[in-house]
């Protein structure tokens, strides 16, 4: 199965995995299961820690390649197709 995590889901597997229950728990560490993380989500996580609303002291890319999470590009062009047809 192919599971799309958000920040926030990502920030617990990082550092409060007990938020998780444990089913999900076990489906984000299973081997059969491909887990992805959005490139937007680690610009998230830049723009709070620059605003001073998190403190990361961490990689996010270099944790999220440890933990075997697929991270997903963002484009200009992945942005313009999300615009209604004009």
């Amino acid at each position: 199965m192919k599971i799309l995590i958000d920040t926030h889901i990502f920030l617990w597997m990082l550092s409060r995995p007990e938020k998780l229950n444990d089913t999900r728990r076990y489906e984000l560490e299973s081997q059969a299961n491909e887990v992805f993380l959005s490139a937007m989500s680690i610009a998230e996580l830049m723009i709070k820690e620059s605003i001073g609303k998190i403190k990361i002291e961490f990689n996010p890319v270099e944790m999220a390649q440890e933990m075997g999470i697929n991270i997903l590009n963002f484009t200009g062009e992945d942005a313009l197709a999300q615009l209604p047809q004009l």
